[in-house]
């Protein structure tokens, strides 16, 4: 855990909510909220996303709490996948925290898409294969990295090039006369 906390450490300038999406526990979302309190990490407001089918919402309802007491931000579940919430806000950092890689995958598109220009997103699901994950990013992100950490948590950096930023010229048809 101690390497999620200081990746997302490293990212501490960039301003934006962090997304959970999978709350099967609590122990790694409060580890992040402990490293908010002791000012490791910059605080953030939460949205939590899962279907609660194979753990208690109660879990994220009280982690929801702790971040308003703790970190002074807001926190939010919703009871739901992740493919039915519209978030008001792109989020800086995503935590996929989900039990099978294909789902893992899943939201990785749907999050990738939904995410800042520049944000973070950590896969806490150990069985992730760091080319899968590569073969599913769009042209445009040369600058992007990938990172397993130590613990094999694989953490992605997903940023778009400076060259990719800028649009291409429309040229009209010029008319000889």
């Amino acid at each position: 855990m101690e390497n999620i906390i200081n990746t997302i450490a490293e990212f501490n300038k960039v301003e934006g909510p962090i997304l959970i999406s999978g709350f099967p526990n609590a122990i790694k979302s409060f580890n992040i909220l402990n490293a908010m309190k002791s000012k490791t990490i910059t605080s953030r407001d939460f949205y939590v996303i899962d279907s609660f089918e194979k753990s208690p919402w109660q879990s994220a309802f009280d982690f929801c709490n702790e971040v308003k007491n703790k970190a002074k931000k807001t926190g939010t579940y919703y009871k739901s996948t992740f493919e039915h919430v519209k978030l008001t806000e792109e989020p800086a950092i995503v935590i996929i925290d989900l039990p099978t890689v294909e789902e893992c995958y899943k939201a990785f598109v749907s999050h990738f898409n939904s995410s800042a220009e520049k944000s973070l997103l950590i896969f806490t699901n150990i069985r992730v294969d760091e080319k899968e994950i590569l073969n599913r990013v769009p042209p445009g992100f040369k600058k992007s990295r990938l990172t397993k950490l130590p613990t094999k948590e694989v953490v992605f950096l997903k940023e778009k090039s400076d060259i990719d930023k800028i649009k291409k010229p429309i040229r009209t048809r010029s008319v000889l006369t």
